[in-house]
């Protein structure tokens, strides 16, 4: 692990701590925060950090044809893109 990806990694962790400690102790969302942090651990020391940063990217991006179409033929209906389109020109 390089040096800029410790010093994220540790930014990361400190945030994941200020969550965990205004939760309750018997609180579901711990379990998540756990999980959370054994994943975000071994993403780093699996030098897989550039991976998950482009794919966090591209997350509100429009999925392009090819992506539906392969869906579709999976039996998987898209769901209608979140991300903001483009205004129609107005027609004179």
């Amino acid at each position: 692990m390089n040096p800029d990806d410790e010093k994220e990694l540790h930014r990361l962790s400190e945030l994941l701590h200020d969550i965990e400690r205004n939760l309750t102790a018997d609180a579901p969302q711990r379990e998540a925060l756990v999980k959370a942090s054994l994943a975000l651990g071994m993403i780093f020391l699996q030098d897989a950090r550039g991976e998950i940063e482009r794919i966090y990217e591209g997350l509100n991006q429009p999925v392009t044809k090819d992506p539906k179409k392969a869906m579709k033929a999976e039996g998987i209906k898209p769901a209608p893109s979140r991300a903001k389109k483009k205004p129609k020109a107005k027609r004179a």
